[in-house]
């Protein structure tokens, strides 16, 4: 309704300003007929500053009725994005718990998430949620995101519980260095979360310093294929 309104007072606003124009043109054909031309102009003078002044009035209501619009278009577009943006991250929080707690054998340490194979299937189906999420992530998080579900897809690859906790062995202390790190940097994120101009355009930036994971696989694989 509010656009309709509009819509009708801006044509109500040409008639009025077209039948004006009409109204002197005809005002000024009368006074050349009778010889009032000078009066006519002289009082067209001491208007024009009038109806200049309406005419920049009526530009510059028009000019910011459509900022406006464009404010409350980027208004809309931001929180959506923001809300993307916050159910992405509640997705992460959720990969967190499976790697809180661990386990050990003879010392040697590894996340409980992988003591069994209901355990394990949790961790990777709560990383695919999250990077189900990946557009609305930003970048050094999401990278290390990846790492991580990258190491846990190796150690899942092992149905047997025993070389299963033999492989997260070794993979302990890279899965703890991810983890630790992600909440780092979630934290960190979370002061700007709103801020979705710089999210945008930091969005699409390489980060450099990604795990070489394939270095670390080849390692581990080496190790599992002596024993």
């Amino acid at each position: 309704m509010d656009l309709i309104k509009k819509h009708f007072i801006g044509i109500c606003i040409k008639i009025f300003l077209i039948f004006c124009t009409f109204v002197l043109m005809l005002i000024l054909l009368y006074c050349i007929d009778n010889g009032w031309a000078y009066y006519y102009f002289d009082v067209l003078a001491k208007l024009s500053p009038a109806v200049a002044g309406f005419a920049a009035y009526y530009m510059w209501s028009k000019n910011r009725e459509k900022e406006i619009k464009d404010l409350e278009y980027r208004h809309d577009y931001y929180k959506k994005i923001l809300e993307k943006r916050m159910k992405a991250y509640e997705a992460i929080e959720k990969t967190d718990t499976p790697f809180l707690r661990n386990l050990s054998i003879n010392s040697a340490k590894y996340h409980s998430c992988f003591r069994n194979k209901i355990e394990t299937s949790k961790a990777r189906s709560a990383l695919r949620e999250a990077l189900d999420h990946a557009i609305w992530i930003n970048t050094p998080i999401l990278n290390e995101l990846r790492n991580l579900n990258n190491c846990v897809r190796e150690v899942a690859k092992y149905s047997d519980d025993n070389k299963r906790r033999l492989v997260a062995i070794k993979y302990y202390r890279e899965i703890r260095g991810l983890h630790f790190k992600i909440r780092k940097l979630l934290a960190r994120d979370m002061l700007d979360l709103d801020n979705i101009e710089m999210f945008l355009r930091k969005k699409y930036i390489r980060d450099d310093k990604i795990t070489n994971f394939n270095k670390l696989k080849d390692k581990i694989n080496s190790f599992i294929s002596s024993k």
